[in-house]
């Protein structure tokens, strides 16, 4: 992927999050989300250190997949929009004399 639409991706992220902190129901499920993981973090000490690792490690593999998934998804919507637009002849270019020429791909 392209420096440009890592960026694109990267400010797309940076401006929903936004909108969702904008919103009382996305806050609320983010405190909630911390006060959850200090009650986690006191139970994962009652456990030995070997199991307490393992339940780390499964935690931190599940929210890499998830961004994983969730990344991919973006991309997908992404090419779904321009290959919608390119349906709808979007990024057909009119020459002066009328005549129509498709952008080279």
């Amino acid at each position: 992927m392209t420096n440009f639409w890592k960026q694109f991706i990267k400010d797309r992220k940076k401006s929903c999050r936004g909108r969702l902190l904008q919103t009382h129901h996305y806050r609320e499920l983010h405190y909630l989300r911390k006060q959850s993981a200090e009650e986690v973090e006191k139970i994962l000490l009652t456990l030995p250190d070997e199991h307490r690792e393992v339940m780390r490690l499964h935690a931190d593999r599940m929210i890499k997949m998830t961004g994983l998934e969730l990344k991919e998804m973006y991309i997908q919507g992404l090419r779904d929009c321009l290959h919608i637009l390119e349906m709808f002849g979007a990024f057909d270019v009119k020459e002066e004399d009328g005549d129509e020429e498709k952008i080279p791909e």
